[in-house]
């Protein structure tokens, strides 16, 4: 037996299983998100978003009962559309992706680690 074929045969680590299918999710939720519209609070909020971008303030010149944070988690999805990279629904879309892959890269670290030290 070859050290390749050793490799094939020993079972992945859970890790990077959770990895590939986390990764698969994002990429079949992108697909399917991308055939429908942006509910209209997000797409309210991604599109004054750049208001933000312009200068203007929360509470002063956009006003709304959606916390602020809303807004300034929607400011790189703006920042996408005021460079003409992306069309708004596709940075808004790219952005909270992104959210989603590294929110759940850091829980996979944190469940790591907490693994170890459980081991140790």
């Amino acid at each position: 037996m070859t050290q390749d074929e050793g490799l094939l045969n020993r079972p992945a680590p859970a890790g990077v299983v959770w990895m590939l299918a986390t990764v698969a999710a994002t990429l079949l939720g992108h697909w399917l998100q991308s055939g429908v519209h942006l509910n209209h609070d997000v797409s309210w909020i991604a599109h004054s978003a750049r208001w933000l971008l312009e200068g203007r303030r929360y509470g002063i010149d956009i006003i709304d009962i959606n916390p602020p944070f809303a807004w300034w988690l929607s400011v790189p999805a703006a920042l996408l559309v005021k460079m003409q990279v992306a069309s708004e629904p596709l940075a808004v879309r790219l952005v909270f992706w992104t959210y989603f892959i590294i929110s759940a890269a850091l829980l996979f670290l944190v469940h790591e680690a907490l693994s170890r030290r459980k081991r140790d």
